[in-house]
């Protein structure tokens, strides 16, 4: 697609869905399984984080096309959200939320290898990171 961007996405799906969520991203996106990353983390045991890559031209209605599937970003084994990042550099350098220029402030990814940092519920929620094979 010429002129589109790339997507890094993440959808939570239950343990027990693993398989038709694979076929589904495949029949339905040409997505290959090859390219489909499954990680458990303890921030919800009873699902998988299932991240893959998706192109497209414009904006675009996520949930509509994958439900419970989030835009992320990756660093390393860290997986994050901007909405968290923000939030993580608040706390760890104890600024107030609000009109803070974010980009002038180092993170320590070291501190999170494989973890994943989300907002939720207006609450940082940072959880181990582990990748499913099979």
């Amino acid at each position: 697609m010429e002129g589109g961007r790339t997507l890094l996405l993440a959808s939570f799906i239950f343990k027990e869905n693993k398989e038709g969520y694979l076929k589904y991203l495949n029949s339905r996106f040409n997505i290959p399984e090859s390219k489909i990353f499954i990680f458990e983390s303890d921030i919800d045991t009873t699902r998988y984080i299932v991240t893959f890559k998706y192109k497209t031209q414009g904006r675009i209605n996520i949930n509509k096309l994958f439900s419970n599937t989030i835009p992320l970003h990756k660093k390393g084994s860290t997986l994050y959200t901007i909405n968290a990042l923000n939030r993580l550099i608040e706390e760890d350098n104890d600024l107030e939320p609000g009109n803070i220029n974010h980009k002038a402030y180092k993170v320590d990814w070291d501190r999170y290898k494989d973890s994943c940092i989300l907002f939720r519920d207006d609450e940082l929620v940072i959880g181990n990171l582990s990748r499913v094979f099979s």
